[in-house]
């Protein structure tokens, strides 16, 4: 077939390995990963990431648009509901070279939030200036929320998280309700 022949499927053996000697990658002493992996013992794995929405940087007030693509530092920074990761991401921004922007995954509203080094472009965030008043105070709840875990497969889980949903909705509402009759 005329596509498989365009392929590459040589690979390199240096001529003093066998395969009694392990993979060619411990033989040579290196990570599969190479360079990626370099920090690897402490947790930090470099991915590429998109940045899911634009954001201005704290550092020199420039913007960065939604779907620059970084080479990101990726570290567990905890778990949600004793079961599902919190991801971490640390970027550089392109315009100051000297700010880092760090950017968390958001399991709760399945999302991202914004830890560090910058702030959400309000059009982005879709509920205006209430999504920033109230950003900072989600990374909070996030960060602190300890639940026991349920062992039934994970559905008790679902619906606890459903019920924190709903409270917490609830309570918003009865602030916004509050400060409306405080201004009238």
């Amino acid at each position: 077939t005329p596509m498989a022949e365009r392929k590459a499927t040589n690979k390199y053996f240096p001529p003093d390995w066998d395969p009694s000697k392990g993979s060619v990658n411990q033989f040579v002493g290196q990570h599969p990963l190479r360079s990626r992996a370099r920090n690897l013992d402490k947790g930090i794995l470099v991915v590429r990431l998109a940045l899911p929405f634009s954001m201005w940087c704290n550092g020199c007030g420039g913007l960065l648009a939604k779907g620059l693509r970084f080479n990101a530092e990726k570290k567990k920074a905890g778990s949600f509901l004793n079961s599902i990761p919190v991801w971490s991401f640390r970027i550089k921004c392109r315009l100051c070279s000297s700010q880092w922007i760090e950017i968390r995954t958001d399991p709760e509203s399945s999302s991202y939030a914004v830890v560090s080094g910058a702030r959400k472009k309000a059009e982005d965030s879709g509920g205006g200036a209430e999504d920033d008043e109230t950003l900072g105070e989600d990374i909070i709840d996030m960060a602190s929320v300890s639940v026991a875990s349920v062992a039934d497969g994970g559905k008790g889980n679902r619906r606890l998280r459903e019920l924190e949903l709903v409270e917490r909705r609830k309570k918003r509402a009865a602030q916004a309700i509050d400060r409306l009759a405080s201004l009238k």
